[in-house]
């Protein structure tokens, strides 16, 4: 997706042996009002907990039908809605040898029905995580939650929330990240549990 008022920045994360690494970034609430710009992308947009039943049980489809959208939304002041946030990671091999690799980072929103969700216009590319090149795994965990922590520090500073333009009119929003979707090295690093080849449980954090 290419956007006019849309560009990477860089800002320097770690130095190892010599070597400077970066993150490349966009800005987080910029992709969302892309995201949100999209013609018809906010048809059937959640804004409020919806409890669905059949036969006494509870029905979950949506995750605004789930316990931690009614939790949330209970915890934010009233007349807010929850803009609930899924992040996505993996890192990807740009050459057929394997030798040069990319950890691209995407961001989306729960907000939006699945069906639409699942198409690729939902998506916004929020940046590049540095692969770092370096045995230490603590300094590989630490320049990996230093990215996180760079990327997500608009929604910490948001404490009074933000208005977002949906459905011809400005409604007042808490973004929370609800779901980080990720496969098991990205998974082990978000967890912060060691990467055995022997582990036989995978851990998808919500």
């Amino acid at each position: 997706m290419k956007f006019s008022n849309l560009e990477f920045s860089k800002v320097l994360i770690t130095k190892h042996k010599d070597k400077d690494y970066f993150l490349y970034y966009q800005n987080l609430i910029q992709c969302i009002k892309n995201i949100l710009a999209i013609p018809d992308i906010t048809q059937n947009f959640a804004l409020s907990y919806e409890n669905f039943e059949y036969n006494g049980e509870s029905i979950y489809g949506e995750q605004n039908t789930g316990k931690w959208w009614k939790t949330t939304q209970e915890s934010l002041p009233t007349c807010s809605k929850l803009l609930s946030i899924i992040l996505y990671s993996d890192a990807t091999t740009t050459d057929t040898l394997g030798k040069s690799q990319l950890h691209p980072i995407y961001i989306t929103l729960n907000n939006i029905p699945i069906w639409h969700r699942n198409k690729q216009d939902a998506k916004q590319l929020l940046g590049y995580l540095p692969i770092l090149e370096a045995a230490n795994k603590d300094l590989v965990r630490d320049t990996f939650y230093k990215s996180l922590c760079y990327l997500l520090e608009l929604i910490i500073l948001l404490k009074d929330g933000i208005d977002l333009f949906i459905n011809n009119e400005n409604t007042w929003f808490y973004p929370r990240v609800s779901t980080i979707i990720a496969d098991w090295p990205e998974t082990a690093s978000f967890c912060l549990v060691y990467k055995s080849s022997n582990s036989s449980i995978h851990i998808t954090p919500v």
